[in-house]
This record gives C-alpha cells, structure tokens and sequence, in this order.
C-alpha cells in the first residue's frame, strides 16, 4: 500500500496545475457579474442563511419576503409546500447543508456590515445575489478540478486531461448553467466525481477502501 505522503507527492505537480484550473474557471464564471434568474433555486441559497441565522429549516416567517424577493409571484408554484404545520421547500436540503460553512462567513460578513437578513433591505438582496453566484461558481469550478485529477489518474496524459476538462468546463452545461445559479446539479456533478476520485485512490494507489465506502455512503 502507497502511503499518504507518496500519493500527495506522486499528485504534487496535477494539483499544482489543478488550482490553475480553478482560477481560471472562477474568473470565466465570474466575468459576466449576472446570474440566471429562476425562482426554483431561491431555497438553496436561503436554507444556509436561515439555518446560520436562525437555526432553522422553516420558511414560516419569511413567506412575505420570499415572495417579495420573486417579483410577488407564489412560492408555492415554486418551491415552497406546507406540510405538518410549517412552511419548507419542496427541493433536497442537501445542497443547502453543504453551503452552510461557506454561509457561515458571509452571515458574519453581514454582520460586520451591519446589513440586516432581509429581502426588504436593497443591500442584502444585492449581496445576496452575488454571494449566491460565486457559491453557484466555486461548485461548478471544483467539480472541474475533481474531473481533471480523475483524467490524468486515468490516462496519464496531462493534454488529454486537460482537453476534456476544458470542454466541460466552457463548451458545457457547467458554464452556462451550473456556475450561475444553486441548482442541484451543480453539486451532483461535484460529489460523483469526488466519488470517482476516491475510488481511483483506492483502486490504483492502495489508499484506505474505508475513505471511499463511506463517502459512497454519505453520497447516498
């Protein structure tokens, strides 16, 4: 079995080139300074804020904001359903969970700008909307670099590795979708080639199988 130390050196020069890879997909993403409006993914970025905020899940006291938020149309269309006596979303918690450290220092940052947790306030709903973007961004770009270490794992060649990554990256559904909004998606793409990932390690350097068993678990 390869040891840790091994493997992290052996992948030295593919990670090197993998922040390269983020950085230039983050200022691609970034470069419009718009997002795709769409109703559907209002929850995935106000779950983490409710739950760093508030320490909840329920949408009971911010119908009327949401709503406000949408242009007034109805939530319930949406996204939103009542259900033993609270207001939720329809969609999977998943992708909200996994942004709660991110949102837990743009909670803080609001705090330090004293901008208050409303869709009423012109300055949160523009911080908002930015922040929700880079997330959307910073999921779309690392799932890229999941792909590119999984490529050169595969076929050890850095031209063709970076060839596909590159198509999936700017000639795909990962620019145009993916790194603008919080859909579902995004995150799905991320955590099943994280998944591929580990299973590489396993498979071709003896990493611990116990690593990709429970993340295979945890993906479930």
């Amino acid at each position: 079995m390869i040891s840790a130390n091994r493997i992290i050196a052996k992948l030295h020069k593919d990670f090197l080139l993998a922040t390269v890879i983020f950085v230039v997909a983050m200022v691609v993403y970034l470069s419009n300074g718009r997002m795709i409006e769409s109703s559907d993914v209002v929850p995935a970025s106000v779950l983490p804020v409710l739950n760093v905020r508030e320490k909840t899940i329920y949408f009971d006291d911010m119908l009327s904001e949401v709503q406000y938020y949408i242009h007034g149309r109805n939530p319930y269309d949406y996204f939103l359903v009542k259900t033993r006596g609270h207001v939720v979303s329809w969609f999977p918690i998943v992708l909200p969970v996994v942004l709660i450290p991110l949102y837990f220092f743009y909670n803080l940052s609001l705090e330090i700008r004293n901008i208050p947790f409303s869709f009423y306030n012109f300055k949160y709903v523009e911080s908002h909307i930015s922040f929700l973007k880079l997330s959307a961004s910073l999921i779309a770009a690392f799932s890229g670099v999941s792909l590119y270490l999984i490529l050169k794992m595969i076929w050890k060649s850095s031209k063709v590795a970076l060839l596909t990554t590159f198509i999936y990256l700017f000639c795909a559904s990962a620019w145009v979708i993916n790194s603008q909004e919080l859909w579902q998606h995004g995150l799905g793409n991320l955590l099943f080639f994280i998944l591929i990932f580990l299973y590489l390690l396993t498979a071709v350097y003896g990493f611990s199988k116990s690593i990709f068993y429970t993340s295979s678990w945890g993906v479930r």
